[in-house]
């Protein structure tokens, strides 16, 4: 789920949470508490619950809540979950890019410029985030071709994927024969 609020409501919110603490947090306040500036959604005992937002579900956007139970999106309220108020915001569901080739780039972003694996899925990640996509199929090649397209660099990748230790996007890899 990606969560949005309007620009004149984020200037609003910048204006008055950004003065206090110098951070905007999450649709321009830090629904988290002091001290806390991330929710990772993911994790066996993960259970919050998004309120007073506008929610875009099946019938169309209204007001509502979305919960989360264990990581998985819920019926109705977890027991002893977090109370996320998010009012002027909008949550929308992500959007899943089932086939994609351009997180190469963030590989080595000109050729023979293999870098850490890890630092190009950490960019990967946030470009697909900032694109609405919260699930990526990242397409690699299994070939004879050499470079990128090399058995030996998609066993890197596939190390490193393994290794990466995400911030919410579920970034899954697609061997490519």
């Amino acid at each position: 789920w990606l969560l949005f609020m309007p620009a004149k409501a984020r200037r609003q919110a910048l204006k008055t949470q950004g003065a206090k603490n110098g951070r905007s947090g999450i649709c321009g306040q830090n629904p988290l508490g002091a001290g806390q500036h991330r929710l990772r959604p993911r994790g066996p005992n993960m259970r919050y619950s998004l309120i007073d937002a506008t929610v875009l579900a099946a019938t169309g956007p209204g007001p509502g809540a979305v919960h989360v139970c264990d990581g998985t999106i819920c019926a109705s309220p977890p027991a002893q979950a977090a109370r996320i108020s998010l009012p002027g915001c909008t949550v929308l569901p992500g959007i899943i890019d089932a086939h994609g080739d351009g997180f190469e780039r963030h590989m080595a972003p000109r050729r023979g410029a293999m870098r850490d694996l890890g630092q190009g899925l950490s960019a990967t990640e946030a470009e697909l985030a900032a694109n609405g996509i919260t699930t990526a199929m990242l397409a690699q090649f299994w070939s004879w071709e050499g470079g990128m397209r090399a058995p030996e660099f998609a066993q890197r990748l596939l190390a490193a994927h393994q290794a990466y230790a995400g911030r919410g996007t579920d970034m899954r890899i697609q061997l490519r024969f």
